[in-house]
């Protein structure tokens, strides 16, 4: 870990499902997405992204979808369980839309 990672507790309610997930993000990915949603701010086009340190656990996309300020946030949490003979991938995702002001 760096100075500057972050760790993350993560809860998500999407349309009758939940999770709850305890997780780090990089500094530096932080940094990236934050330039990234000035730019889509910005422009109105193009996206930004964010991945937790281990893959799967966090996954979150904010992308422009028209040139008027309609945008879209998708994304999920989850891990894997582990059990004696196989491994299950608990995950929540979701998504919606909203408008840039």
């Amino acid at each position: 870990m760096q100075e500057d990672d972050l760790s993350l507790l993560g809860n998500v309610a999407s349309n009758g499902f939940c999770g709850h997930i305890d997780l780090w993000l990089q500094g530096r990915a932080i940094k990236d997405f934050c330039l990234a949603l000035y730019e889509l701010e910005k422009n109105l086009t193009g996206g930004a992204s964010l991945q937790s340190i281990v893959p799967g656990e966090l996954e979150i996309t904010v992308k422009a979808i028209d040139l008027v300020g309609h945008c879209a946030l998708s994304g999920a949490i989850g891990y894997a369980i582990e059990s004696e003979n196989c491994t299950f991938q608990h995950r929540v995702e979701f998504g919606f839309e909203f408008e840039s002001e």
